[in-house]
């Protein structure tokens, strides 16, 4: 069986290991990276190719959603889901 790649990208540390040791602990799923900033994902994840990436929207600087728009531009098969806390839908 074929193991999905999945890139974390999370601005809080306990939040980034626990996401990622939550996936890493699913048999069809693998971590194969981990970014504290969009700066870091868009620096990593060409080199991990994952087939996911769960990227939180309240990153400072670059956000998560302008992180998933350049994400897109540079990887149009890669899959984006948003993370994200808040209760308001917009």
């Amino acid at each position: 069986m074929s193991r999905r790649r999945i890139f974390v990208v999370d601005d809080h540390p306990i939040v980034l290991s626990g996401i990622g040791a939550m996936i890493d602990g699913q048999a069809d799923l693998t971590i194969v990276g981990l970014a504290a900033s969009a700066e870091q994902a868009l620096e990593s994840i060409g080199t991990a190719l994952p087939d996911v990436a769960v990227i939180d929207v309240s990153l400072p600087g670059i956000n998560g959603i302008m992180l998933i728009e350049r994400l897109l531009d540079r990887f149009a098969e890669l899959t984006c889901i948003a993370l994200t806390a808040h209760e308001d839908p917009g």
